[in-house]
């Protein structure tokens, strides 16, 4: 993967994080296009730590600002994610 990917990668998660923090509340209505390219993201085994890192602070800002919604629809399945990655450090 070129570092150019990469990069696009991490300002990607960025702009969704600011995304969330503009739109308050409103962001629960885009939960569907959003969260599902920022887990891909922390599946992706080419992907580098500073990418997921920026992945799994937007999902922290989508998670704060859309409510119920978000832990309703997508939590368990991120937490799940985060558990497997914590592990496969160890």
């Amino acid at each position: 993967m070129k570092e150019g990917d990469e990069e696009c990668t991490r300002l990607a998660c960025g702009i969704v994080s600011d995304i969330a923090g503009a739109l308050k509340g409103g962001v629960a209505n885009f939960l569907s296009d959003l969260v599902p390219p920022l887990v891909e993201i922390l599946k992706d085994q080419n992907k580098d730590r500073m990418a997921k890192l920026q992945a799994i602070v937007a999902l922290g800002d989508l998670a704060m600002n859309s409510g119920d919604i978000f832990a309703t629809v997508y939590l368990e399945s991120v937490l799940k994610i985060l558990e497997s990655a914590a592990k496969m450090s160890l």
